[in-house]
């Protein structure tokens, strides 16, 4: 979300760069990976170890709301302040759908059937991201 132009006289207006969490979400995040979860077949994807940065759908909404309503300005995380590793985001949806954790997709397999760019940017990357500023701004997280 950005905000910017000239003003009269040649002001800059505000600027606001919200940096947001993939949205944990069936239609979202998990979308790619819900037949895989539905067949049985989801499991620790790499090491499983690697934080995933994530925000739920509702706290987005009215992050961005609480945002626009404060005027807050700079660059803002939209993350959850709670964080969670690869393995710990796949086996709750897994156990949301009644479906088992247990096989690995090793980052050799994933390398090869995403490519290995994509395997690294998207499923390997290790982020841990804090939403300090929304937090001290007096957003409280559902």
């Amino acid at each position: 979300m950005g905000t910017g132009g000239a003003r009269s006289g040649g002001e800059q207006a505000p600027v606001t760069s919200i940096r947001t969490a993939p949205i944990m979400h069936p239609r979202a995040l998990l979308r790619p990976l819900m037949p895989i979860m539905r067949m049985g077949l989801a499991g620790p994807m790499g090491r499983g170890t690697q934080m995933w940065p994530w925000i739920g759908l509702y706290d987005e909404v009215r992050a961005i709301r609480h945002i626009i309503e404060h005027r807050m300005t700079g660059a803002i995380n939209l993350v959850s302040p709670q964080p969670a590793s690869a393995d710990d985001i796949i086996r709750s949806a897994a156990h949301a759908l009644g479906r088992p954790f247990w096989l690995p997709a090793p980052e050799p397999v994933l390398a090869t059937v995403l490519g290995r760019d994509a395997a690294a940017s998207l499923i390997m990357a290790d982020a841990h991201v804090v939403p300090r500023r929304l937090m001290a701004s007096g957003f409280a997280f559902r």
